[in-house]
C-alpha cells in the first residue's frame, strides 16, 4: 500500500490514496466491478484500506509472523479493527513456507509443514477469528513452498529438488483444504452449496 513505500512523503501518500479512490470510483458499478482487497502488512493499512476505497484486506504471507498481518494470533483483532471501518479482513492460510530454492538467503522465513499441522493451525486461527473470507497462499507456488495442489517428487534439470507430501498421498493438501472449508461452513451454519458474501 501507499503506507509502505519506504520514505514516501505525506503528500505522496495522500496522492496514492487519492489515485486508488479514483480507480475504485471508476470500477464501482461498471462491468469490471469486483471485490477488491489490499495487502495488509500492519496497522497503517486499516486507515489506508478504508480511505482508498478497497473492500478489505488480506494478509497474503504464508510465513506466520512475517508481518503483523500474517500473525495468526492477531487475526481476530485485525478483523475487528477492519470491521469497525466497514471493511473485511481475510486472513491468508498456507501449508508452510520455504523459498530457499529461489531465495537461498531467506532461510529465516522458512516455516515447516509439520505433516500438515502448520496448515491446520493457520486454518483454526482463521476460523477462530470469525473471518468471513479466508484466502489460501497458494495453490501452486512451488517456488515459495506454499503449494497445496497435488504433488509428486521432482528434480529440475538444474538439480533443485521439490518434495511431495510423503508419507501422505499427493492430494493430501487438497483433501485437507476441502475438510477445512466444510468445517468453516458448518461452524457458521452454512450449507455446502450456499455462497457466502464478503
Amino acid at each position: 500500500s501507499a503506507e509502505h513505500t519506504g520514505g514516501g512523503s505525506p503528500a505522496e501518500k495522500r496522492r496514492a490514496r487519492a489515485a486508488w479512490r479514483e480507480v475504485m470510483r471508476q470500477v464501482r458499478g461498471s462491468p469490471f466491478d469486483a471485490t477488491v482487497l489490499s495487502l495488509f502488512l500492519d496497522e497503517r493499512d486499516v486507515d489506508f484500506v478504508a480511505d482508498a476505497g478497497f473492500d478489505g484486506a488480506y494478509s497474503y504471507f504464508a510465513a506466520s509472523g512475517f508481518t503483523e498481518g500474517s500473525s495468526p494470533g492477531g487475526w481476530r483483532t485485525l478483523r475487528q479493527r477492519m470491521a469497525a471501518t466497514g471493511k473485511a479482513f481475510a486472513p491468508s492460510v498456507g501449508p508452510g513456507y520455504n523459498d530457499t530454492l529461489i531465495r537461498p538467503w531467506n532461510g529465516g522465513a522458512t516455516r515447516p509443514r509439520e505433516g500438515g499441522r502448520y496448515y491446520d493451525e493457520m486454518w483454526r486461527a482463521a476460523l477462530d477469528a470469525s473471518a468471513s473470507v479466508v484466502t489460501i497462499t497458494s495453490y501452486n507456488e512451488w517456488g515459495e513452498g506454499t503449494q497445496v495442489e497435488a504433488a509428486r517428487p521432482h528434480v529440475t534439470a538444474a538439480g533443485a529438488a521439490y518434495a511431495d507430501y510423503a508419507p501422505d498421498p499427493g492430494g493430501a493438501y487438497l483433501d485437507r483444504t476441502r475438510e477445512w472449508i466444510l468445517r468453516g461452513r458448518r461452524e457458521r451454519g452454512c450449507t455446502a452449496e450456499e455462497r457466502v458474501e464478503l
